[in-house]
């Protein structure tokens, strides 16, 4: 794997708990960081697909957890008996 190399500067109380994260789970801190990023990036993409749901649902009608389940037993019969 390619990889790019960044210059961080953290807090020095940061600094501190990463390095002890890092001790503690036999990890280094690039494996930390890496980690870190993934997450956030996970979490931000979540988020963002969240985002285009809910408004997906606003158009079509879609406000409740009611209105979800009516949906799926509407499918289901209408799979059922095309």
């Amino acid at each position: 794997m390619k990889a790019k190399t960044f210059t961080l500067s953290l807090p020095d109380e940061l600094a501190y708990k990463v390095a002890q994260v890092a001790k503690e789970e036999s990890r280094t801190r690039s494996e930390l960081f890496r980690e870190a990023i993934r997450n956030y990036l996970d979490k931000r993409e979540f988020a963002k697909l969240s985002r285009q749901a809910a408004l997906e649902a606003i158009k079509r009608g879609i406000n409740t957890e009611d209105d979800v389940d009516q949906l799926i037993h509407q499918f289901r019969v209408e799979s059922v008996n095309p």
